[in-house]
């Protein structure tokens, strides 16, 4: 009887809480004179068996886990709620030396000797969301790491080397730009020649020589997006930061976008919101936001620019700008999409407003390269849409 509470007792030490509370509850027991004392180190004898098979099996399945993760490219982490690794498959062994072994256990600061990915690590531990950063190790990866935050505590760490993504991303910029600037003389030479011979048409040759105007005026929008957002996904594009307020950028900007509409009412409710920020890039955003309001929107309709701080639940600060429209609206399952290259919701409608599919996501890269998020809502039951545009707060020059 007591060989057999006593090897209970140490499987408990060992195994996790079942042990616990099957331990606990036959000591009750047994104080209580309830079991016959023989027949209780039988029914423990049992349990012990039964629980030894079930750490086999897991220990097997682990294994199995183990295997698969080994296999995978990417480097797998699991941090514990302190941020040290408790487990790091093969790949991220390799990235990270004999750390598996030796110091296992070790503080994500000595794990990591990188700033970059100690700060995002931290960040996810302390705000509870998904953290994404790339860093250049010593040896030559270019790593992409996700921590993402689990309800159980602790983080998981997916890092992958994606040097040869980059590679191929770079060649695809190269090539739109190249192609694009081989485009753009002959397509301008185009142009001139139609405007020409429209001066000097007779009535029943202007509709054609129009939509010759008409369609080269519209490549010519698409290079000159493509050419842009070739510059900006590449780094290539200078962002000159400064302390900015979008209310007055709205209204410096006006000139460039009041045309547009015409035929649509615009409303603007603006007060102060400073951000460190580009004036040039983020009157390309802002630009193309109120486009695509005005392309969208039919004859008659309304669009609001609003322009503010908004305080989040983490007591973190925006400067945020609005474009609403009471237009055809995006569908609840579109809007992720929509700020992808050359996604449509209504193609038809797209090719008769001459747009150009380019402009949401040249909007989402800049605001990206201002710490920034940008993001689509409908109206609360009324048809249109909601574009939010949010970048960090930085207090303006006095202060505000």
């Amino acid at each position: 009887m007591v060989a057999a509470v006593a090897a209970f007792y140490l499987g408990m030490r060992r195994e996790n809480e079942r042990w616990r509370v099957l331990f606990f509850t036959g000591r009750q027991l047994l104080g209580e004179d309830l079991v016959d004392p023989e027949e209780l180190a039988d029914h423990l004898a049992q349990a012990w068996q039964a629980l030894q098979g079930d750490r086999e099996e897991t220990k097997a399945l682990l294994r199995r886990l183990e295997r698969t993760l080994d296999a995978l490219e990417e480097g797998i982490l699991l941090l514990d709620r302190e941020g040290k690794p408790l487990y790091m498959n093969r790949q991220a062994a390799l990235w990270w030396g004999e750390l598996r072994w030796r110091r296992l256990g070790a503080h994500h600061v000595e794990l990591f000797p990188y700033h970059t990915l100690n700060s995002a690590l931290s960040a996810s531990r302390r705000e509870g969301t998904v953290k994404e950063v790339i860093q250049p190790l010593r040896e030559g990866p270019l790593l992409e790491s996700r921590f993402i935050p689990l309800a159980e505590g602790g983080l998981l760490v997916v890092q992958q080397d994606i040097r040869e993504r980059r590679a191929v991303e770079r060649m695809r910029r190269e090539f739109v730009a190249n192609a694009s600037h081989e485009l753009r003389t002959p397509l301008m030479a185009i142009q001139g020649y139609a405007e020409e011979l429209l001066d000097q048409a007779e009535e029943k040759e202007r509709r054609p020589l129009e939509r010759i105007l008409w369609n080269t005026q519209h490549m010519a929008r698409i290079i000159e997006d493509m050419l842009l957002l070739a510059r900006v996904e590449s780094f290539e594009q200078p962002f000159h930061l400064s302390p900015l307020d979008l209310a007055r950028l709205v209204e410096e900007e006006k000139p460039f976008y009041e045309d547009l509409f015409r035929n649509l009412t615009l409303e603007t409710q603006l007060e102060e919101a400073f951000c460190l920020g580009d004036p040039v890039q983020l009157g390309h955003v802002l630009r193309n936001l109120l486009s695509n309001a005005a392309h969208y929107t039919p004859e008659g309709g309304r669009v609001w620019v609003r322009t503010g701080i908004r305080q989040d639940e983490e007591g973190k600060r925006w400067a945020r700008l609005e474009v609403e429209d009471t237009g055809l609206g995006v569908p609840a399952e579109d809007r992720e999409k929509i700020f992808e290259r050359f996604y449509r919701v209504d193609r038809g409608r797209s090719r008769q407003a001459g747009g150009t599919g380019l402009g949401l996501a040249i909007v989402k890269h800049i605001v990206g390269r201002h710490d920034g998020r940008v993001w689509v809502e409908g109206r609360a039951g009324e048809p249109g849409s909601l574009f939010v545009v949010e970048i960090p707060f930085q207090k303006g020059p006095h202060g505000g």
